[in-house]
């Protein structure tokens, strides 16, 4: 995906045909004329390719998350609110007369793509130096740490789709580090078997242990296929390193020899002891708040403390 914009877009957006239908001191007014022109494209440029089908605007997409953060949406809530509601059509400058917006979806990858690139912090950074530049956070202000948050709540995913994808990292790792290795060496078989996405839902017992075999096998002959012959740019894999912990944690793994021929026997621990749920998110883990459990990621927040007052959050605590 790539980022092209066109330059005629902000002359007919709501905010300039409705500037008097909101008082200057309403919350949505005040976001559209500050944070709406601190956010750019180009502050994300490195999260996109330079060829493909245009991506929806970036800097769009995070102002979007903010307010769906400030009102609590879901996705599908928040992208109807930008086709049915005014005040939202007016903090993000959207065109008067548009009547369909982005998938729901949308943001969802949008979200990887940030955390992918460790985008989050500009944002956060950027909002938080707005907010004491006009004012609102004082130098010298209370502030509290509130109780810890579930910020992230996912489901887990089968043993077979987690190794799928923990081999389907290590894959694209190598082609992002050594694209001419990963053209020349890989086998064609796995580029094609690890390009597209899989789930294992709807397959029998049998199949699934099927499937199951097949992907230890791919992912351990790409380990030993890289610890022979891997050049300088593939000695140290992350996800290859990720992958071995997923392997051990999830499977038993035994070598069977029948006519002198060595076939691989897997065997899927029933109760795993997990430490990692996603292999491109080593933040997830197992946790508990109040009688709760959840697989997902926590934090703490920092607060102002102002009694009276509007709060806002000036860090997040990992």
């Amino acid at each position: 995906m790539s980022l092209k914009k066109n330059p005629q877009e902000e002359l007919f957006t709501t905010a300039n045909e409705l500037k008097d239908f909101l008082p200057d001191n309403d919350p949505m007014m005040m976001f559209g004329k500050t944070i709406y022109s601190a956010l750019k494209d180009e502050d994300f440029a490195d999260c996109y390719s330079t060829k493909g089908r245009n991506a929806k605007s970036p800097s769009f997409l995070v102002l979007v998350t903010l307010l769906q953060f400030r009102e609590s949406l879901s996705d599908t809530e928040t992208s109807e609110a930008c086709v049915r509601r005014i005040d939202w059509r007016i903090a993000l400058h959207l065109p008067i007369d548009q009547k369909e917006n982005f998938d729901p979806s949308t943001r969802v990858y949008f979200s990887r793509r940030l955390k992918e690139n460790d985008k989050i912090p500009l944002i956060f950074d950027k909002v938080l130096g707005l907010t004491q530049e006009k004012g609102f956070i004082k130098r010298k202000t209370k502030q509290r740490i509130d109780a810890t948050h579930i910020i992230s709540h996912i489901n887990r995913i089968s043993t077979t789709d987690l190794l799928f994808r923990a081999v389907k990292c290590v894959v694209e790792e190598i082609e992002k580090k050594d694209p001419d290795y990963f053209e020349k060496e890989v086998p064609e078989h796995i580029k094609e078997r690890y390009s597209s996405r899989f789930s294992s839902f709807g397959m029998s017992r049998n199949k699934r242990g099927e499937k199951l075999a097949e992907i230890v096998e791919d992912g351990m002959y790409l380990k030993m296929f890289l610890e022979k012959v891997a050049p300088e740019k593939l000695r140290d894999l992350r996800q290859l390193e990720i992958m071995e912990i997923i392997f051990q944690e999830n499977v038993k793994i035994s070598r069977k020899e029948v006519e002198e021929k060595i076939f691989i026997e897997v065997e899927e621990i029933q109760t795993p002891k997990q430490s990692i749920f996603d292999p491109k998110d080593l933040s997830i883990k197992m946790g508990k708040k109040g009688q709760k459990k959840c697989v997902g990621s926590k934090c703490h927040v920092v607060e102002t403390a102002e009694k009276g007052k509007v709060n806002f959050i000036t860090n997040m605590i990992y």
